[in-house]
């Protein structure tokens, strides 16, 4: 099923991959130029599958609650029967509403009503508004689901926490209006904190928004605030989360068809901080191995990838192509993110090769710092970076 499934997504993004596609790749002709293109590289590597995951798992965690919460109290048979459904105290306060029709899809609606209970750290939490789960199956402990809904028109959903300690008082406030349909795992490799697992093929649209303000107990000290706004429009994303060889090695494959996302951050007294990229068949990879605690890393594809004004003049915006022709491979526990080894072709005409000390070829020099970045691009020439990292490049570009 699920395979059918990415393959019906995949198709269906023909028409909007082709608007991307359409814009040509920015030129990378100068060094500055080099350097702002692997500090793109390496954050492409990271921001997309980090921010998608960011609001998928939340979703899914609002959907894992309920459904834990439901099952607990009745049978889908049993709530079935039930026209105004069933309404059950919550942990601490408050409550939710439990429905779900006889016919298909079945669609177990959530109505949390100043729903108050302790998260994973102890803290209070309340929830409010809408949450819809697609089921697959008449069970409430299902392996996977076909969708997650936040919010209903024209109300979003709410949850509030809030953090009172002697250093500082922290009140956070999510709002969300977030449609998710597809396949969605709803399994964790390891419980509570583990990775969901398993084959995924879903469609994203909606937003999340985050607003937090820290009090502080000394009246001269203001209270600091933050809003950060993560925006996504018709954003595919398919592959598959899974663990082999005892649990030993973990492979996260995100294939991104077509879709945009926007980040912005606000703050008084803080310039606005805006990142928005489009992406057309970008594919990020990693495998991790838990044995020797090593790192492989790939990534292909194309992104139009917008830095925004506030992360400096040296940034390369536009868009890119990139094309790994060996993993980038590293140490997990390299506090610098120093490549070992590894082969990335960006925009056709720049390919960046990494090497550490041990696996640097004798016709380079040996880096002294961490990793040895080989850099050979047609429009400026040839580069050798003794760097302690990827960071290294945003640095030297002028773009962090």
């Amino acid at each position: 099923m699920h395979r059918l499934l990415a393959r019906t997504l995949v198709i269906g993004t023909g028409c909007l991959a082709g608007a991307v596609a359409n814009a040509a790749p920015v030129a990378i002709d100068s060094e500055q130029k080099v350097n702002a293109a692997l500090a793109t590289g390496f954050r492409v590597l990271q921001e997309p599958a980090h921010t998608l995951w960011f609001t998928v798992d939340a979703a899914r965690r609002i959907a894992e609650d309920g459904l834990a919460q439901v099952a607990a109290a009745t049978t889908p048979a049993s709530l079935m029967k039930k026209d105004q459904g069933i309404t059950l105290p919550c942990p601490v306060s408050g409550s939710v509403n439990a429905q779900m029709a006889r016919s298909f899809p079945r669609v177990l609606k959530l109505r949390w009503n100043s729903c108050a209970s302790t998260d994973l750290s102890g803290y209070p939490r309340q929830r409010d508004g809408a949450t819809d789960i697609v089921l697959l199956s008449d069970s409430f402990t299902p392996q996977r689901v076909g969708g997650i809904r936040l919010g209903a028109p024209g109300v979003d959903f709410r949850e509030t926490r809030v953090i009172l300690d002697p250093e500082q008082n922290s009140y956070d406030t999510r709002t969300a209006s977030l449609r998710i349909t597809g396949l969605l795992p709803m399994v964790r490799e390891f419980p509570v904190y583990g990775y969901f697992v398993g084959p995924f093929a879903f469609e994203l649209t909606g937003f999340v928004r985050d607003h937090s303000r820290v009090e502080f107990p000394d009246p001269q000290v203001p209270p600091y605030e933050q809003t950060s706004l993560n925006t996504y429009e018709f954003v595919l994303a398919t592959g598959a989360t899974t663990y082999t060889d005892s649990q030993t090695h973990l492979t996260e494959n995100l294939l991104l068809p077509t879709g945009t996302f926007t980040h912005l951050v606000t703050s008084p007294g803080y310039p606005e901080n805006t990142v928005r990229f489009s992406v057309d068949g970008l594919r990020v990879r990693s495998d991790s191995e838990f044995v020797n605690w090593t790192r492989q890393r790939r990534l292909d594809g194309r992104i139009d990838f917008d830095w925004g004004a506030v992360w400096g003049a040296g940034c390369l915006s536009g868009e890119y192509v990139f094309r790994t022709l060996a993993p980038l491979s590293g140490s997990m526990f390299s506090g610098s993110g120093a490549l070992e080894s590894g082969d990335l072709l960006i925009n056709s005409s720049t390919r960046a090769q990494f090497f550490s000390a041990t696996t640097v070829p004798p016709t380079l020099p040996v880096p002294q710092n961490g990793m040895l970045a080989h850099v050979t691009t047609a429009g400026a020439g040839t580069f050798d970076y003794d760097v302690p990292g990827p960071f290294s490049f945003s640095l030297q570009s002028g773009c962090f």
